[in-house]
């Protein structure tokens, strides 16, 4: 008779899963580049809000443009008050973040405002105000 041969496993020793340590590592690891990206994130999502004002004032200022073709001036134009005069329909801009409004206005002349309202306002409480003039002029604060 033959004997039995041993069979042999690699495997038998090896645990299954992982160690805690390792598992603590990885947390770290983790954390440490959550640390660093976050802040870099929230400050592209707070310049891409703020696009947001500027797209929608140059918008609006298109539309005041063609109020004044048609009416010979801006002074009675609106926004989102459901009347004849109205340029927009809803005084908050495209994105959502600001809330727009017209300053001033004459026979030749206008301008508007887009003020941050929402998360935007909290989180970028140095750019709240944006303006712009019938020249197209965009102006905000220089830290923007």
């Amino acid at each position: 008779m033959q004997k039995p041969r041993k069979k042999y496993n690699n495997f038998i020793n090896l645990t299954n899963g992982f160690s805690l340590i390792e598992l603590l590592i990885v947390i770290l690891i983790l954390s440490i580049i959550s640390l660093f990206a976050y802040p870099s994130y929230k400050f592209q999502v707070i310049k891409l809000r703020r696009n947001d004002a500027k797209t929608s004032l140059y918008d609006l200022a298109n539309r005041l443009e063609n109020y004044y073709l048609l009416n010979n001036s801006y002074e009675k134009a609106t926004i989102a008050t459901n009347t004849i005069n109205d340029v927009l329909k809803s005084d908050i801009s495209m994105g959502g973040w600001y809330k727009l409004s017209i300053i001033q206005t004459s026979k030749h002349d206008f301008k508007l405002q887009a003020e941050a309202i929402k998360n935007q306002a909290i989180d970028d409480s140095s750019c709240k105000y944006y303006y712009i003039s019938r020249n197209g002029e965009l102006n905000y604060p220089k830290n923007c």
